[in-house]
């Protein structure tokens, strides 16, 4: 297969024109991690705190602050890139692990789209977990990760295919998700992550799997140990929201 160098990747400034590219011969070898950076920065997919206190900072969905956010599903959107970081993770797996998976599942919603391009890679099944609000006793909710509409077979080896990991819990909630869940015990190859920004590097026991040129080094923090709030940076705790995200991504740009 035909490949072109980083070079010629890193030089596109234009999302259309490096779809049309990766589209034709981008695959066939390791992407770097420059072009990795390339690709989610010209998608407007990734977010550090430059470190002035007057950058506001990101509260992530569990409460913890952090200086740097990553948005898979504006790189996955793109079917091009989709594909093409399946094939990375896809490549990462096959370099560790023997033996190839029969199913591969994602977490609802963000994962969808990826691990069913990682099932492509490996020919495999795909399917996939539901979100579920669960009323607990006492009062509050839990939020929770079914298996509904699927029916693995005994003795398949299944895949969880995840786009990003912060900590494992989703993780968790997949696999706890589908042993109750399915009618037959269920085996599980070791956990693929395409972007783990995480300090947690095993998962009930097995290394997880990664591209190691995605690991990002992106730390949290209770906000009464934030660094960024005790300088007096403001907190976003609704990053997903395009006007919040903008006001981050303004700042980074800016610098």
């Amino acid at each position: 297969m035909i490949t072109i160098p980083p070079s010629e990747v890193l030089a596109i400034k234009d999302v259309d024109q490096l779809r049309k590219l990766i589209l034709r011969d981008l695959e066939g070898r390791d992407i770097t991690r420059e072009e990795f950076f390339h690709v989610f920065g010209l998608c407007d997919a990734i977010w550090y705190h430059s470190g002035d206190p007057r950058e506001p900072h990101v509260v992530l969905d569990s409460g913890l602050c952090s200086n740097g956010y990553v948005s898979c599903p504006k790189v996955l959107q793109y079917l091009e890139f989709c594909d093409l970081f399946a094939y990375q993770a896809a490549r990462e797996y096959r370099k560790q692990v023997a033996e190839a998976p029969q199913w591969v599942v994602g977490s609802a919603y963000a994962a969808l789209d990826f691990s069913n391009s990682v099932a492509r890679q490996f020919g495999a099944i795909h399917g996939h977990t539901e979100k579920v609000v669960v009323k607990l006793d006492g009062g509050g909710e839990r939020e929770e990760q079914r298996l509904k509409r699927f029916e693995i077979p005994e003795g398949m080896l299944v895949l969880d295919a995840e786009e990003l990991m912060s900590t494992s819990g989703t993780a968790e909630k997949v696999h706890v998700g589908i042993e109750q869940g399915n009618p037959h015990p269920v085996r599980f190859a070791p956990l693929l992550v395409l972007v783990h920004r995480s300090p947690v590097t095993e998962f009930r026991g097995r290394p997880i799997i990664y591209p190691p040129q995605f690991h990002l080094d992106i730390w949290t923090a209770k906000p009464e140990e934030c660094s960024l709030c005790q300088n007096g940076s403001e907190r976003i705790d609704n990053v997903k929201d395009t006007a919040n995200w903008q006001r981050l991504l303004s700042w980074s740009k800016a610098a």
